[in-house]
């Protein structure tokens, strides 16, 4: 009897939490926020522009936890590579949420010159320099305050 009535309480506090996330956002418990796939393939700036208008920011990563939720995130969707919301101005990287770039998961040889955004990669976990022209596919956070 405890543990059903456990599992109904859990059950109305991720219903609940689910309520906080704007349209087309979904809960996830992991990330333990709101997360918006985009799966069309887009530019950075078209990426960065459809997440601004759903309220939110491309996604910024603090730690490896965070990273491989987003990893999960995108296998659920069949993402594969998608942008994160990081950019390149000379030598340093900047959250454009505003947060700190406390946390990097480069592949090898990384960062390049490739470009000045930042691509993740489903299978390695890793981050990638992407040319901002680069279509991919990104995922949407809420805009920290």
């Amino acid at each position: 009897m405890r543990s059903a009535v456990l599992i109904f309480f859990c059950s109305l506090l991720v219903s609940a939490l689910a309520d906080q996330c704007a349209d087309g956002y979904h809960w996830n418990g992991k990330l333990n926020t709101c997360v918006m796939p985009v799966q069309n393939y887009n530019t950075y700036q078209q990426s960065s522009d459809i997440c601004t208008k759903a309220q939110g920011a491309l996604f910024s990563v603090h730690d490896q936890n965070s990273n491989d939720a987003l990893v999960g995130e995108a296998r659920m969707y069949f993402i594969y590579t998608y942008y994160l919301g990081a950019t390149r101005s000379g030598d340093s990287w900047k959250w454009i949420d505003g947060s700190a770039m406390d946390y990097t998961n480069w592949a090898p040889g990384q960062p390049s010159n490739a470009g000045n955004c930042l691509t993740a990669d489903v299978f390695s976990h890793q981050w990638s320099v992407a040319d901002c022209a680069t279509e991919a596919q990104a995922f949407c956070g809420p805009m920290k305050k």
